[in-house]
């Protein structure tokens, strides 16, 4: 997880849920058992995801382990109280840091600093130290290259999808090519993150068949719109803690052939993710390239020559992009940038609230041309729980 520059993130602290008997007196902890004891606690309450507890405890562990290879150092073998630590020690665990991760980026660097200024932070909070430590963060690269995909490229990306070989017996008779075609066709029109579709890895929350209406009376309790192809809702994990309400958005026509190719490829539960894959980041990655190599689709280099290479993140840059393109201010709604319960500016102008814009939106936004291959597969009817 990553913070803008010189922040940390917000904690709610109170006192450690330690019993007084088995707490170290104030100002002996050391940073990682600092960790433990205050940030810890707060994390599991504010329901942080598993992996970024991990992250935490990762930087803290890797920490210790600097410590234990400063043999120079007076305080050298072991983690000192924390109230020892000084800002150069913060600053010498920052250049011992790519000795054991060869090519550490400066936002790596950064995030193992925001994390220990973290704990420092909030154990002053609670009255365990004085002070909290700080050190400027090293420049970083602030976003990844606005690329995005043209119309033409995700042909080329959509007909040979075949490339892939994983996931192999994902849905009864469909393919991986299939597997990743139907990604495809959500990642396009709406942006959707990895986690929020494929659950490759074990904290991801993918769409599940229940989220998924194939009727067409909008399923949000205040919504009043239709659409003859459908709808599906789903909260965006990276904004569930700000805004957890649900994100109800309109089936295309193509998705909507999609998601029934799979549901009739096997009997389902509504509990069932659409898009069941084996929890294997590598893999999923590795399909990932070759379809990228197989259509032979790269971005323009940079000016100095600099090669560069499309990654899935990039679906959601040129979802924006394009919706915007085609109707301006509507790609912040349909990606979930935008406020859940506050219409966009053109559907203050057209409608009374943004569920009509995004319905005319997507039913009327140009798709690729290779997306119209999935009704040479034939269509039936399929009545959906």
């Amino acid at each position: 997880m990553t913070f803008p520059s010189g922040t940390l993130p917000a904690l709610r602290l109170h006192e450690p849920l330690v019993p007084a008997a088995t707490q170290s007196a104030p100002g002996t902890e050391t940073v990682s058992e600092l960790f433990e004891l205050v940030v810890l606690p707060q994390l599991e309450e504010l329901n942080r995801s598993a992996t970024t507890i991990r992250e935490y405890r990762l930087h803290h562990e890797r920490w210790g382990l600097f410590w234990s290879t400063r043999i120079d150092h007076p305080r050298a073998g072991a983690e000192p109280a924390a109230c020892q630590v000084t800002r150069e020690d913060l600053l010498a665990f920052r250049r011992w840091l790519p000795r054991i991760l060869a090519g550490t980026s400066a936002r790596t660097l950064n995030k193992h600093l925001q994390t220990l200024q973290m704990t420092f932070a909030a154990a002053a909070e609670v009255g365990r130290l004085s002070a909290g430590i700080r050190v400027k963060s090293l420049p970083q690269r602030k976003a990844a290259d606005k690329l995005y995909f043209t119309h033409e490229e995700m042909t080329a990306l959509y007909r040979a999808a075949d490339a892939a070989t994983w996931p192999v017996n994902w849905s009864g008779t469909l393919t991986p090519g299939d597997f990743w075609r139907t990604c495809f066709s959500f990642w396009f029109p709406y942006g959707m993150r990895t986690q929020e579709l494929v659950n490759y890895e074990a904290d991801h929350r993918p769409l599940l068949v229940r989220q998924i209406s194939l009727h067409p009376e909008s399923p949000s309790p205040n919504g009043r719109a239709t659409n003859e192809h459908g709808w599906f809702h789903y909260v965006p994990q990276k904004q569930a803690r700000f805004k957890p309400e649900p994100l109800v958005l309109p089936l295309t026509r193509i998705t909507r052939a999609h998601v029934q190719m799979v549901l009739q490829s096997r009997s389902v539960e509504p509990s069932e993710p659409l898009l069941p894959a084996p929890r294997c980041n590598r893999s999923f990655y590795e399909a990932w390239n070759a379809i990228l190599k197989a259509a032979k689709v790269k971005p323009k280099p940079k000016l100095d020559g600099e090669d560069r290479e499309y990654e899935i993140k990039h679906f959601r840059k040129t979802a924006t992009t394009l919706i915007d393109l085609h109707r301006p201010g509507m790609g912040p709604v349909i990606v979930g940038h935008a406020d859940r319960d506050e219409p966009s500016e053109v559907s203050r102008v057209h409608y009374n609230n943004a569920e009509l814009a995004m319905v005319e939106t997507l039913s009327t936004l140009p798709m690729p041309e290779g997306f119209e291959d999935i009704f040479k597969r034939g269509e039936k009817q399929l009545t959906l729980f």
